[in-house]
């Protein structure tokens, strides 16, 4: 297998839910970013490498590049795609259970592969066992972090998923778009993250807005609200409002979205208010069983 110079830590795939034709060149798709550092809103000029990091969970060794945490990651990926494609068509996604497991993988994952996390981890390993940062501890790093995700994805396996269709594509995302609040202050046993511009996926059913629906626990629950504008507009301020608290580098939206969350959106991310939260930022790594807290 050829060596993946640009190593995507939120996959090109999950970008897709916010793509809308740009109408500059026929067929051609695009979504739009506000970068909070610059406080510019663009169309990515080379859309495939956007989101991506030269070799940001590769290691190098005595026999080369070792790329099995790049590997790990993109395991899922492919199947972003086909769930999609199904929610496109009006249709329930169907994936065998091994496709199920590592869509939810990649899911997970997006909580947890943060640039940002990973290079915290190495300055605060680095400081506590007196090593340098290299390539043994970038190893050691990347795989604590692919353990929490698989514990995370285990912790979840037997919990109810669910879709929930939107009436309006006002939903956002950034580079840190899945929320396990098992790790929050709220300390439930569920998580969630926008899955595209209209669809909103949720694992387990602890969330207040999901107690009065009746879940199937065994197979995945297609909520279609996509003609109730008032629980819409509920579920997605309170959607964004957790993107909204999250964003340091980026956020992405459809072009499709209306013109008061847009608004909104560009109030809430001016670049002092982003700076703000920025110094409060900590980082939960779990070793074992002791939960590590890392300042940024």
């Amino acid at each position: 297998m050829s060596n993946k110079k640009h190593n995507h830590y939120v996959p090109k795939a999950y970008l897709k839910g916010w793509e809308t034709l740009d109408g500059k060149q026929l067929g051609s798709k695009s979504f739009s970013v506000l970068d909070l550092k610059s406080q510019k809103i663009r169309v990515p000029d080379k859309k495939r490498l956007f989101a991506s990091i030269e070799y940001l969970y590769s290691i190098n060794n005595e026999v080369g590049i070792d790329q099995h945490y790049e590997n790990f990651f993109c395991d899922g990926e492919s199947y972003f795609g086909q769930v999609l494609a199904s929610l496109s068509r009006g249709s329930i996604p169907s994936l065998d259970g091994k496709g199920w497991y590592y869509f939810i993988e990649s899911i997970v994952s997006m909580g947890l592969r943060d640039p940002r996390l990973i290079n915290s981890s190495l300055e605060a390993f680095s400081k506590a066992l007196k090593l340098p940062i290299d390539n043994y501890l970038k190893d050691i790093v990347l795989d604590i972090l692919c353990k929490q995700i698989q514990s995370t994805v285990y912790k979840f396996s037997d919990f109810p998923i669910s879709i929930f269709k939107l009436a309006s594509h006002n939903l956002i995302t950034c580079e840190v778009p899945f929320w396990d609040m098992s790790t929050s202050k709220f300390k439930k046993n569920c998580g969630m993250i926008p899955l595209s511009s209209n669809y909103l996926l949720v694992i387990g059913d602890e969330f207040d807005f999901i107690k009065d629906i009746n879940l199937d626990q065994k197979v995945l629950n297609i909520v279609d609200i996509s003609t109730d504008n008032e629980k819409t507009t509920i579920l997605t301020a309170m959607v964004n409002n957790f993107i909204l608290a999250r964003a340091r580098k980026w956020v992405v939206f459809s072009n499709k979205i209306d013109l008061k969350t847009r608004a909104h959106i560009l109030d809430e991310l001016k670049y002092e208010k982003v700076l703000a939260r920025k110094l409060s930022d900590k980082f939960c790594v779990v070793v074992g069983d002791e939960r590590i807290l890392i300042s940024d």
